[in-house]
Formats: structure tokens, C-alpha cells, sequence
């Protein structure tokens, strides 16, 4: 321990510096009020003086008397601070004066003389007949040595007192700190030390003789001692038993860790597969999705057709009215036909009637009988391959209604089939979609898994070091000897 680590020593410095503050603070005080008072000694000396020369000077100056100036100054010169008084008239020019020498003597100054000290001015006044005139002024030379000397040697009178009562108070101090406090610490220390010294034996106490706070102190501690000892048991109880806890969980950390690397390495190739289907589901969306474009194409195509179709049907109705109207147009040529050969006949009988005369209107009656049956011929000719037309085109209109009821149906089947491939395809991207968060969520679950596995490693690692730690608890809490491991227990401590 160094010398000033004791507490003997930090007190006594204590005390020292504290008296040493007081006694110079007091000192200070003194110091400044002694100062003060001289100051206002001298100050009220000087004023006097002042008020002296300003009553005796003005009536030899105003009638040049030098020899009573002398006096007057002569007198006043010998006041204890004044070492010279110059007179100057109205035009601040030299009268007289007077300094004291080196030897302290007074001396008539001359016109350049150059006091020293500190020059106080008062103006003198002349009163001629109730008339007040100024004269002049007279400077009262002071010097504040004789102060300063005082007070210097009230310093050294101070720091004696000081001093003297310094030694005094710290020895007397030191004396009561050392018989009140150090002797009985200094026992405390001693027990303690003794208690210390052996091999942190709980069961030794400390043996109470004082009835006063360093007792209160051994009674505290002894209690306390039995605390710690009765504490040190339980924790003795608690290691050991901790001990095997963390035994038990590094154990089975250890077989966690294992159990968790397996589970990654199968969860690792569950999501190698499950990202292979996802690839195949996307391979598959990607064709629903060319196949339902194609099937739009296709519907687009059997929408014209069916587009296309209904403009042949309704040209085939076209054709088949058309028809019908040449067949009619050939009955009423056949009728025209068939009147024209009865206007033939009788053309030719009323030309029989009339012989010869008539027998030019005969041959043009039997031309238009002629005409009139090949006419009728031409017409039924006609009427015979308009009414085959006609079937033709009725076989036709009804080829071309069925063949556009299936076109319709077939744009329906279609429509149907774009449909459900337009689902397959929405469902394939669903697919795709959903196999894809799966892929993502067991990439995750990978993730978690190895981060687990790592983290489990690290748990068993720190159960490793949690069971060292506690093996040195157990050691060293063996280190402690209790009432349990001595073979007698100690006498009861003297209580006072």
C-alpha cells in the first residue's frame, strides 16, 4: 500500500488543507480589513491637511510673505505620508515647496523638484473685502510606504498564526483520528486479513469487543459471512446440478444438429424436384398458351366461314327465286305459243273458205302454226330444264342450309373448344403460378432450414461452452469451505 492510499494520511491531509482555507480565509479578511482601515486613516489625514494648508496659505501668498509659507509648509511637510507640498500660483507657475530627503528630512524644493508619491490638488482662494479670488492651488505630495509596510509585516504575522495553529489543530486532529477511528479499523483490518489469509474458509468470524460502530461493523459482517456461506451451498447445489443440465443439452443439441442436417438434405432435394415440375408446369402453360392462340386463329377462320356461308345461302335463295320466275315466264310462253297455234288454225280454215285468194294468208298461217309449235316445243323444252334447274337448286338451297347449320355448329364446337382452351391455358398459368410460389416458399423453407442447422450448431457450441463454464463454476465454488465440508463448527461469535 503507498503511503498516500492510507486513510490516515488522506484525512490528515484532509484536515490540513481545510484548516489551512479557514485560517488563510480569516487571515485574508484581516489582511483587507486592516488595508481598508489605513486606507481611510490616511485618506481622512490627508483631507485634514488639505483643509489646513487651504485656511493658512492664501494671506502669505497674497502678501508674499516666503518666511510664514516656510513655516506653514514646514509644519505640515512632517505628517506621516506627506513627503513634499508644492504651491503654484493662479498661473500654475512655481511659488514654493517643500520635499523631504533621502534622510527624512524637509527641504526647500525648487521649480523642477519632482516629488514623490501620489499628488493631491486643492485650489486656494483669497477672500479681498467679500470678494473670493483664486490664488493658486497647493499639491499635496503623498507616499503610501509606511502603509505598505505595515501591512507586510501583518502578513508575516498572519502566516505565523497560521502556521502555529495549523500544527496545533492537525495535531490534534491526527491524535483523535488515530485513537477514535484508525486503531479500531486498523482491528477490523487485522480480522479481516486473518479471515483472508486461509483458504476462503466461510466458517471463521470476526470476534465483536466494541459496542460502538466498528462492532455494529464485525456484527454485520459475521452476519453476512453466514449469508454468503448458506449462499455459497445453494450455489455449490445449483452448479452441480447445472452441470448435468448442460450436459444433457449438449447432448442433445448434438443429436439436433444431426436430425436438422438430415431434414435440409431432404428438404434440399424436395425443392430440386419441386423446381423441376415447375419447370414442366411453365413448359405446359407456355403450350396451353400457343394452343389457345391457335384455337382463336381457328375461330376467327370458322367465324368467316360461317360468314361466308350465310352469303352463299342467301344466294341460293337468290338463284332459286330467280328460277321460279323463268319457270313462270316459260308458262306464259307456252300459252303465248299455245294461242298463237289456235289463231294458226283458224287462220287457216277462214283462208280454206276463201279459195284461192286466201291462199297466200294460208302459207303465212301455216308458217306461224310452225313457228307456233316449234315456240311451244322450245318452251316446254325450257320448262323441262328450268324445272330440273329448279329441283337442282331446291337440292342445292338444301344442301347449302345444311351445310350452313354445320358451319354454325361447327363455329359453336369452336367457340366451345377456344373456350376450354382458353381455361386450360388460365389454369396451366395458375399452375405455373402456384408451382412457382411453391418453388419460392420451399426455397425459402431451405433457406430457414439451413439457417436453423447453422444456428443449432452454434447452440451446440455455446451448450459446449455453457457446460465448461459450468464445470469451472463447480471448481471454483469447491474452492469455498463451508460448515458442511468442516469437520467442527467454530464457537458462536461474543455478541457485546
Amino acid at each position: 500500500m503507498k503511503f498516500l492510499d492510507r486513510i490516515g494520511v488522506r484525512l490528515n491531509l484532509i484536515f490540513l488543507i481545510v484548516v489551512t482555507a479557514l485560517l488563510t480565509a480569516f487571515g485574508v479578511a484581516s489582511y483587507h480589513s486592516t488595508k481598508t482601515r489605513l486606507d481611510a486613516e490616511l485618506d481622512d489625514q490627508m483631507a485634514r491637511t488639505v483643509r489646513r494648508l487651504q485656511t493658512a496659505l492664501p494671506e502669505p501668498m497674497w502678501n508674499f510673505d516666503q518666511a510664514r509659507l516656510g513655516v506653514v509648509l514646514a509644519s505640515e511637510v512632517n505628517q506621516p505620508g506627506v513627503v513634499g507640498i508644492v504651491v503654484t500660483n493662479d498661473k500654475q507657475a512655481f511659488v514654493t515647496g517643500m520635499v523631504l530627503d533621502a534622510s527624512g528630512q524637509a527641504v526647500m524644493a525648487t521649480a523642477d523638484a519632482k516629488p514623490p508619491g501620489v499628488p493631491r490638488t486643492a485650489e486656494l482662494t483669497y477672500n479681498d473685502g467679500g470678494q473670493v479670488k483664486p490664488i493658486g492651488a497647493v499639491a499635496l505630495h503623498v507616499d503610501r510606504a509606511h502603509i505598505e509596510a505595515m501591512l507586510r509585516s501583518r502578513i508575516v504575522e498572519l502566516l505565523m498564526q497560521v502556521l502555529v495553529t495549523n500544527l496545533i489543530l492537525v495535531a490534534i486532529l491526527s491524535w483523535s483520528l488515530k485513537l477514535i477511528v484508525l486503531n479500531p479499523l486498523n482491528h477490523v483490518r487485522d480480522a479481516l486479513a486473518t479471515i483472508s489469509s486461509g483458504d476462503a474458509d466461510l466458517t471463521r468470524r470476526i470476534d465483536v469487543t466494541d459496542a460502538n460502530e466498528f462492532g455494529d461493523i464485525a456484527r454485520f459482517f459475521n452476519t453476512f459471512v453466514a449469508r454468503l456461506e448458506s449462499l455459497i451451498g445453494g450455489v455449490r447445489g445449483s452448479a452441480d446440478a447445472l452441470k448435468l443440465s448442460c450436459a444433457e443439452i449438449a447432448q442433445g443439441n448434438n443429436d439436433l444438429s444431426i436430425r436438422t442436417e438430415q431434414q435440409a438434405g431432404a428438404l434440399m432435394a424436395s425443392t430440386s424436384s419441386t423446381q423441376a415440375l415447375g419447370v414442366t408446369v411453365a413448359q405446359n402453360a407456355q403450350r396451353a398458351s400457343e394452343a389457345n392462340h391457335m384455337a382463336q386463329s381457328a375461330s376467327q377462320v370458322a367465324q368467316r366461314g360461317g360468314v361466308v356461308m350465310e352469303s352463299v345461302v342467301g344466294m341460293m335463295k337468290e338463284i332459286n327465286d330467280a328460277s321460279r320466275k323463268i319457270s313462270d315466264i316459260t308458262q306464259v310462253i307456252d300459252s303465248i305459243a299455245f294461242q298463237t297455234n289456235i289463231l294458226a288454225l283458224n287462220a287457216a280454215v277462214e283462208a280454206a273458205r276463201a279459195g284461192d285468194q286466201g291462199r297466200g294468208f294460208a302459207v303465212v298461217a301455216s308458217e306461224v302454226r310452225n313457228l307456233a309449235q316449234r315456240s311451244a316445243s322450245a318452251a316446254k323444252e325450257i320448262k323441262d330444264l328450268i324445272s330440273a334447274s329448279v329441283e337442282r337448286v331446291e337440292q342445292g338451297n338444301t344442301l347449302v342450309n345444311q351445310a350452313g347449320a354445320t358451319m354454325a355448329e361447327l363455329v359453336g364446337s369452336i367457340r366451345h373448344v377456344t373456350d376450354i382452351v382458353a381455361n386450360i391455358s388460365a389454369a396451366s398459368s395458375q399452375q405455373s403460378a402456384g408451382v412457382g410460389q411453391v418453388c419460392e416458399a420451399m426455397s425459402g423453407m431451405d433457406h430457414a432450414t439451413q439457417q436453423n442447422a447453422a444456428l443449432v450448431e452454434e447452440i451446440a457450441a455455446s451448450a459446449a461452452s455453457l457446460k465448461g463454464l459450468a464445470e469451472d463454476l463447480v471448481s471454483t465454488v469447491a474452492s469455498f469451505r463451508t460448515s458442511d465440508d468442516a469437520p467442527a463448527r467454530l464457537p458462536a461469535p461474543r455478541q457485546v
